[in-house]
């Protein structure tokens, strides 16, 4: 699906809605799939580890991908949402309400 269709179907702010989410409830989509072989990866990794292998954290097992950064301070989560506004023809609202 192209931006173009997407946006055919859904409004911007609509748009911007699922963004939001996905960052309070995870992933959507083919990143959760990553989450999800991470999590096969790091159980299969255990067990031939044995008890005196290295430890790892499920984390260690999900790949990188060059756009994975977090958002990290309120100023910029707004600076992103007013980008996402812009970008696909929706409004800022300050405050959150319409």
């Amino acid at each position: 699906m192209t931006v173009g269709e997407l946006l055919a179907r859904m409004s911007g702010e609509e748009l911007t809605e699922w963004v939001a989410y996905e960052r309070l409830r995870g992933p959507l989509g083919p990143a959760r799939g990553d989450w999800q072989a991470a999590s096969v990866s790091a159980t299969v990794y255990a067990a031939a580890a044995g008890k005196k292998g290295k430890r790892r954290k499920l984390k260690d097992f999900v790949p990188k991908w060059a756009g994975d950064r977090k958002v990290s301070t309120d100023a910029e989560m707004e600076a992103q949402a007013r980008l996402f506004a812009e970008m696909y023809g929706g409004t800022f609202v300050e405050g959150g309400e319409p």
